[in-house]
């Protein structure tokens, strides 16, 4: 807490801060006479913000006792700021050694940052220990981050722990199913949610199109494109095009271009001139290339 002393010093460090008037609030925090938590805390978002990430751990270390949870969560998101993932970490790691009890912003962002298993888990341990454990935004973001670094297995344990889940919860865990390989699966899941009255998205559909691409059923991915309008009025974005295109014969690639409900551009007619290419298609090859030319006349439409 500040004392009166401190008070209009800390109020004058701030406003130079609000200023943006940096080298100003720098030169009143070295004549501070006393300096309380919140001068330090802005002082080293300040520094972090300018790129002085070692400035900031400095004041950090400095502050000693009157570290408080708001600093550690500062210099954690100074060092995940500056895509120093190792360092959020161990700051991180350092507020549980000094028994102090990480929040939600804590959370955030080391899982954020997080980049292998090992520390995910041991993240996740004190996340089910700590008092945000129904906080849905960080259920899901623990679930995305095991999704993230691979572990289906982990994600799926978290999706179950997930009580009141929401479109996000069903769309990463659908999602992370199909990228992964898991297509049944993700099926399934997909058909649990859709019976949960929870309709997807076009983020779930383009996931399921693209996992259809991958192993070759082209008559399901025509049916989720067909579905996703007639069914959930959700409108099919350029990738899903893409995705079915890639699947389909020349004559029928033809006729789904022709019905996109926006003009074909580069990306399309690459995609098309890439399945006649395949079935040796020279009438409709030669179609594509004249397109192509016309949209990008120094490319070499091969």
């Amino acid at each position: 807490m500040s004392t009166s002393y401190e008070a209009p010093w800390t109020t004058l460090l701030m406003a130079y801060l609000d200023r943006a008037m940096f080298s100003e609030a720098k030169r009143i925090f070295k004549l501070m006479p006393n300096r309380d938590p919140v001068a330090w805390n802005a002082m080293i978002r300040a520094h972090s913000l300018h790129g002085e990430i070692e400035e900031a751990r400095i004041l950090f270390e400095g502050m000693g006792a009157q570290r408080n949870l708001e600093s550690w969560n500062t210099i954690m998101a100074a060092y995940n700021r500056n895509g120093q993932a190792g360092d959020t970490y161990k700051i991180f790691k350092g507020m549980i050694q000094r028994y102090v009890k990480p929040d939600k912003n804590s959370f955030l962002t080391v899982m954020e940052s997080c980049t292998n298993l090992d520390d995910a888990g041991k993240i996740a341990k004190e996340f089910r220990w700590s008092s945000c454990l129904r906080d849905l935004e960080l259920n899901n973001l623990l679930l995305k981050t095991f999704l993230r670094l691979g572990s289906l297995e982990e994600a799926t344990s978290v999706f179950h722990s997930i009580e009141e889940k929401n479109l996000e919860s069903w769309s990463l865990m659908v999602s992370g199913l199909a990228t992964k390989g898991k297509y049944a699966a993700a099926v399934s899941l997909l058909s649990n949610m859709v019976l949960r009255g929870v309709m997807p998205d076009n983020g779930i559909f383009t996931s399921m199109v693209s996992a259809c691409r991958s192993l070759g059923r082209t008559d399901e991915a025509a049916s989720y494109l067909r579905s996703m309008v007639a069914d959930f009025e959700v409108y099919p974005v350029l990738e899903d095009y893409l995705c079915v295109m890639e699947l389909l014969k020349p004559k029928q690639a033809e006729e789904l271009l022709n019905c996109m409900p926006f003009e074909p551009d580069y990306d399309v007619w690459k995609t098309f001139l890439g399945v006649c290419q395949r079935a040796g298609d020279k009438e409709l090859t030669e179609m594509a290339e004249k397109a192509l030319r016309r949209l990008c006349p120094i490319a070499v439409c091969v």
